[in-house]
């Protein structure tokens, strides 16, 4: 198996992905944002891609053979939060455009604010902000800052009442209802990187698994507990462009080979170099 590996937080578990898939006998390309390879140049033949949103979207583009593990439309709240509501960390949410969100601020915030603040994140898993408490006083800058906002004011944003979180789990899920790997990556407030999650986090994640959620051929949930001690889930991210923190690499390399393997089986890819000429 080969891979297409973007180090981009190598902190974040970056280089582990690449020293486990090296272990295994995997080949690696390794980029990063400053030593870049156009996806066109990357070497021929199917691979896995993990790395940026921005990168995912070239390869996509441009590279069929390459596999990225991110269907964006999959990933839209508005097509899974409603197949997960009862399992939401923060059940309570409305979903607006920016431009009516902006125009009804103050109704919105009425009905959802704790301490004048709003939780407000982008249906897109694309992420074109992140998400974030946002202050009434500083509403209508934010939508107005390029820099730290590129939402369109058709697109649609999530809005929910503030919460608080005592701890933050992620969990690598299989296509087949399977855990892969997780990791602890926020405890107390505090960055907390360890390949361990509560039972709590891993009994909610098999509830979400047997309900039928499936995002693609791997995924991962971010699971939250509240200071009461109530587990849910704050959201799913694709596998390609998700930090993987202290997960054990290996196990999510292994399951990777025999994805990428059944895939190829299922559907080889040409390249389209491959075409005959005519």
């Amino acid at each position: 198996m080969r891979w297409v590996i973007e180090q981009v937080h190598p902190e974040n578990g970056d280089d582990a992905l690449i020293a486990a898939a090296r272990d295994a006998g995997d080949e690696v390309t390794v980029i990063t944002p400053t030593r870049d390879i156009a996806a066109v140049d990357l070497p021929k033949g199917p691979a896995l891609f993990h790395g940026s949103m921005q990168k995912a979207a070239e390869i996509q583009a441009q590279r069929p053979d390459i596999s990225v593990w991110l269907d964006a439309a999959a990933f839209e709240c508005t097509s899974y939060l409603p197949r997960v509501g009862e399992f939401l960390f923060n059940s309570t949410y409305i979903m607006l455009s920016v431009s009516e969100l902006i125009r009804q601020k103050w109704e919105v915030y009425r009905w959802l604010a704790n301490d004048t603040k709003v939780f407000v994140r982008p249906s897109s898993g694309l992420k074109t902000f992140t998400g974030k408490l946002l202050d009434l006083e500083e509403f209508d800058a934010f939508w107005k800052k390029p820099v730290v906002c590129n939402a369109k004011p058709e697109d649609i944003v999530i809005i929910a009442p503030p919460q608080r979180i005592q701890g933050e789990w992620r969990i690598v899920a299989g296509h087949a209802g399977q855990v892969v790997a997780y990791t602890t990556y926020l405890y107390q407030g505090n960055t907390t990187r360890i390949p361990a999650a509560p039972s709590g986090a891993m009994e909610l994640c098999k509830r979400i698994l047997d309900s039928g959620l499936k995002l693609g051929p791997m995924f991962v949930l971010d699971i939250a507990q509240s200071p009461d001690g109530r587990f849910g889930l704050l959201e799913a991210n694709a596998f390609s462009t998700a930090a993987l923190y202290a997960c054990k690499m290996e196990q999510i390399v292994k399951r990777a080979q025999v994805v990428l393997g059944d895939l190829a089986l299922k559907k080889p890819v040409k390249h389209k170099s491959d075409e005959p000429v005519h």
